[in-house]
């Protein structure tokens, strides 16, 4: 780990924030001997998009929901905290006409198991397995992971992969691969897609996704018991005075700090931000999905993905169904919504959904939506916008983290968390081209290109 001088812990440093970036970003920093580190929250509670629902004495995650063996940074906080977990339920698939399959049986009827493994090994281990992928953030990519996913996979001849797990990906509330580039789902797509060889390989008996038995938001409360953390403090001013020198105002109250880290949706700080014209171009450009999850309770339901509702012109039917208690008739539905579609009628379309497995509601308990997944265009991807993007880091005494930058999941954003902190808040400053291959150092002279990549960069965006 990166040594820190005195002086540089003497900074204070300001987290706008709460969610698990924030509070990963003020661990790491208390790791490296900063301790006047202050995370601004505006809710009642920490957690961000972790929302954890009390009913009946049990917890339901409205949010986050669950993770696998290859989430470290996830399985070190359980591990820190004692927070124990059990396996989530084994998901079915059901089909348009409420036929009920279950993973392998979808595998031997569409593709046949060598077709699928071909393809699987093509996605995990060919030349698609870009060393970029699996870096964190999304700067410096192949721009073939620009296409949409659905045009990926077919350039890639690995449908008979990408296709028995999209609807695992659009459960999630990630869109469809018809929309959403490959860049985005090929961070979660090769896990998923483990899990299910594994699951395959044990003849159904593998599961390797957990859920946290207190719920997730209790692991953000005692991270922040370790911190600082100004709850019910929404932020109204930034102004970047100078160097090491952020005034914030929060409660009608301003104090200055030496480094300021945006731990949130980077557009909404465009209301309190003293934005330069590029960060307000940058952030105006984010996109977003509506993403509702309603607990309900319910008779006939079970923990499923709807095979057919893949495409936009499902939007609004139930992509999800999740029995987290197999003793309780609860459920979390998860449904992507499009822009103008009402909630009451989202739930309609759930009950159609429901009732062609001959199941029903029988009780709305509450529900949640989100401004989900943050994300750019295909055109933007192009124009390079992490590159300049990730350019931008330090800039001003600001730097900016959360999922826009490293993918929606509690492992991507809190990994990239970590890693932006250790490089940036050390003695010894290690830059994101330091870690990765210097793709545009072709004659040698790197900072001269990269300066000219990025200058150009910014006159495309």
């Amino acid at each position: 780990m990166a040594e820190t001088s005195r002086q540089e812990q003497n900074l204070r440093v300001a987290i706008i924030g709460g969610g698990i970036s924030g509070l990963t970003a003020a661990q790491q920093l208390a790791s490296l001997g900063y301790d006047d580190v202050v995370i601004f929250e505006e809710d009642t509670d920490v957690g961000g998009k972790i929302k954890t629902f009390e009913y009946e004495e049990r917890p339901y995650e409205l949010g986050a929901l669950i993770f696998n063996h290859e989430c470290p940074n996830v399985l070190q906080l359980a591990y820190r905290y004692g927070q124990p977990y059990f396996a989530a339920g084994k998901p079915l698939l059901i089909e348009q006409d409420g036929t009920v399959l279950t993973y392998q049986e979808l595998i031997k009827q569409r593709y046949g198991y060598l077709s699928f493994l071909a393809a699987a090994y093509r996605m995990l281990y060919g030349r698609i397995s870009h060393p970029h992928e699996r870096d964190l953030g999304f700067a410096n990519q192949d721009p073939c992971l620009f296409r949409p996913m659905e045009e990926f996979a077919d350039v890639h001849h690995i449908e008979a992969a990408t296709d028995c797990i999209d609807s695992f990906l659009t459960g999630c509330g990630y869109g469809y691969y018809e929309d959403i580039p490959a860049l985005y789902l090929m961070k979660l797509a090769p896990v998923i897609l483990k899990e299910l060889i594994a699951s395959g390989l044990s003849i159904g008996e593998h599961q390797g996704w957990s859920i946290f038995q207190n719920g997730w938001q209790e692991i953000c409360r005692q991270m922040a018991g370790d911190l600082v953390v100004r709850l019910s403090s929404p932020v109204t001013q930034i102004r970047r005075a100078g160097a090491n020198d952020v005034e914030i105002t929060a409660n009608g109250v301003t104090e200055r700090f030496g480094r300021v880290i945006l731990a949130m949706p980077l557009d909404e700080a465009l209301k309190f931000l003293d934005a330069t014209p590029l960060e307000q171009d940058l952030f105006q450009r984010i996109r977003y999905h509506r993403y509702l999850v309603t607990l309900v309770e319910g008779e006939g339901l079970f923990t499923a993905s709807f095979k057919a509702h893949v495409t936009i012109d499902s939007i609004g039917h139930i992509n999800f169904i999740v029995q987290p208690y197999a003793d309780r008739p609860v459920f979390q539905l998860y449904q992507l919504l499009g822009q103008n579609l009402k909630v009451a009628d989202a739930l309609t379309l759930a009950q159609q959904d429901i009732a062609k497995i001959n199941g029903k509601i029988t009780k709305i308990i509450t529900q949640k939506e989100w401004r989900y997944f943050p994300h750019v265009t295909m055109q933007d991807l192009s124009h390079g916008y992490y590159d300049l993007l990730e350019s931008m880091q330090g800039n001003n005494d600001t730097y900016y983290i959360g999922a826009i930058l490293s993918f929606e999941t509690v492992e991507q954003t809190a990994a990239y968390a970590k890693d932006l902190i250790t490089r940036n808040f050390g003695r010894v400053r290690l830059r994101a081209t330091d870690l990765a291959p210097q793709r545009y150092a072709g004659d040698g002279k790197y900072n001269q290109a990269r300066s000219e990549q990025l200058r150009s960069i910014e006159r495309r965006i």
